[in-house]
């Protein structure tokens, strides 16, 4: 109806970003680009389909293009914090989530994310007090992100609790759980494939 429209090719693109089909989402985003070349959500989500496509360096410098735009953009530092772990930056992931969380980006789930960079940084005890922190919320907190604390502290029998609990809730993460570089670490164990074969995200 409007191939000019480049809200419905950003949201295409990350349809097909989590689908994994990088190139065709790779190609929608900036078509998206060139035609809202200023839009911060569009320059944010062609790092979050960059990252997902396993393509980090660019991935951050797009998202550091992004803060170009506009140096107070949350998004841009939370998405910086979910790319930089997959490179074992986790100072900076940690910088990064800290300076969303400053900024109004102070979810669980961004807590979860922070807590799991400071697990990986071998600062167990900040990781494990946010833990604690998070159980003990009132805030609903997706099981589904909670596996990924429980990963990055080593506890994977305690991740795979948590993602079948998130199975039974039907948790709305799922639809990130085939592409998203947090689960690597635990995508040749059984289990895990078996969980992507039942959401139907198996290829």
């Amino acid at each position: 109806m409007n191939p000019n429209l480049a809200l419905a090719r950003r949201y295409y693109a990350a349809f097909l970003s989590y689908m994994g089909r990088h190139e065709q989402a790779l190609a929608e985003i900036k078509r998206a680009r060139d035609l809202d070349p200023l839009s911060l959500n569009v320059n944010v989500t062609l790092g979050h389909i960059l990252c997902n496509a396993r393509q980090y360096d660019q991935a951050i410098e797009a998202l550091k293009d992004t803060l170009e735009l506009d140096p107070s953009y949350s998004g841009a530092y939370w998405f910086l914090g979910y790319c930089y772990p997959a490179k074992r930056m986790y100072a900076e992931a940690i910088t990064a989530f800290e300076e969303a969380i400053k900024l109004g980006q102070d979810s669980p789930g961004t807590q979860i994310r922070l807590g799991a960079a400071f697990a990986k940084a071998g600062n167990r005890t900040r990781a494990q007090a946010i833990l604690k922190q998070l159980q003990a919320s009132k805030l609903y907190v997706s099981p589904l992100e909670l596996g990924i604390l429980y990963a990055a502290l080593g506890e994977r029998d305690q991740a795979f609790a948590s993602l079948e609990k998130a199975y039974g809730a039907h948790d709305l993460q799922f639809q990130f759980l085939g592409v998203s570089p947090e689960w690597d670490p635990l995508r040749s164990d059984p289990r895990f494939q078996d969980l992507l074969r039942r959401v139907g995200l198996a290829n």
